[in-house]
């Protein structure tokens, strides 16, 4: 009988153990998503020099291609500053795409050179309790010197 309980706790914990390291994987996959679509954005950005039409464009075909969730509620939750930049594309923007992204502009250096900020977020689906979390991922890209200042 002694063993039969043994056999039991062994098996319980062995399930328990299973089902933490595949949340444990799965999260890790959300968050290299996260990052990759933060790398997709600030790919674009340096690529046309600066945020511009060009580099929207850019941004909304890699993240149609990619998956990156839409929605049109339209809420952004971005805040105004942060880290220094300035706010200057909100999620929930009048565009065809919403996706939720925000890039944040900071001052030109005394060398003309400007840097972005950019937040994406990973998501995380609770199936039981059916709730959406958004964790916020912060990146910056490089240096860019700063040719055209038109942003249409």
């Amino acid at each position: 009988m002694k063993q039969s309980i043994g056999m039991t706790y062994t098996l319980n914990f062995i399930i328990i153990f299973i089902l933490i390291v595949f949340a444990f994987i799965m999260g890790i996959m959300s968050y290299m998503k996260a990052f990759r679509i933060n790398s997709l954005v600030s790919n674009a950005i340096e690529n046309h020099e600066g945020y511009n039409y060009l580099a929207k464009e850019q941004m909304d075909r890699a993240l149609n291609s990619i998956g990156y969730r839409k929605d049109a509620s339209g809420n952004s939750g971005c805040k105004k500053n942060r880290n220094g930049g300035t706010l200057i594309k909100a999620y929930g923007e009048k565009s065809s795409q919403n996706h939720r992204y925000c890039i944040y502009e900071f001052p030109k250096d005394k060398n003309g050179y400007i840097k972005y900020g950019i937040v994406t977020y990973l998501y995380i689906d609770v199936p039981v309790i059916n709730q959406l979390i958004a964790i916020p991922v912060y990146t910056e890209t490089e240096k860019i010197y700063e040719f055209n200042v038109n942003r249409s």
